[in-house]
């Protein structure tokens, strides 16, 4: 499996820039279906309901107001991205070269922001793909970096939504 995920990642490092964006975007998602997935079953074995404040949060927000639903997406992503990726990239910097320990150091971080524990489960997948392109592209430039995984997390963040929104109907 991880020859698989291996592999799959340095062959998509040579797509055109708008199939990286969009595929990654679609692995984010699966990757955090699946996160969440297990994790529901984890707490069904255990008797514990799957619950976060987040979502109902996000749920009365698309109900009473969907255009500050659209707009704030970009918004967050941007700065999710400036200090999730950027800021703790760099700091991890500081002490190691290696990037897969700045990954994980970012990736962590990232998802511990996230507060509620269900968020951090379902966000860690999508927090280490989004590092692991911010390190990628950052090898070009910082801005490449920055707007590719933004524009990576936007997508993601605007698909998780739509399909809360059809829940809802």
């Amino acid at each position: 499996m991880r020859n698989f995920v291996g592999a799959y990642f340095t062959r998509v490092l040579s797509y055109p820039l708008w199939r990286f964006i969009l595929e990654l975007t679609v692995v984010c998602f699966i990757a955090k279906v699946i996160s969440s997935i297990v994790l529901g079953a984890v707490l069904y074995q255990i008797g514990l309901k799957f619950y976060s404040a987040d979502l109902d949060f996000n749920k009365n927000l698309i109900q009473t107001n969907m255009l500050l639903s659209i707009l704030s997406i970009p918004f967050f992503a941007i700065q999710e991205t400036l200090w999730g990726q950027a800021f703790l990239l760099w700091v991890s910097s500081k002490f190691t070269s290696n990037d897969a320990i700045r990954i994980t150091f970012a990736t962590i971080l990232f998802s511990l922001a996230h507060v509620d524990i269900f968020q951090i489960i379902a966000v860690w997948p999508i927090a280490a793909i989004l590092t692991w392109v911010f390190i990628t592209k950052r090898k070009q430039s910082f801005w490449s970096a920055f707007w590719i995984t933004s524009t990576i997390h936007i997508l993601h963040n605007y698909l998780a939504m739509l399909f809360l929104w059809i829940s809802l109907r």
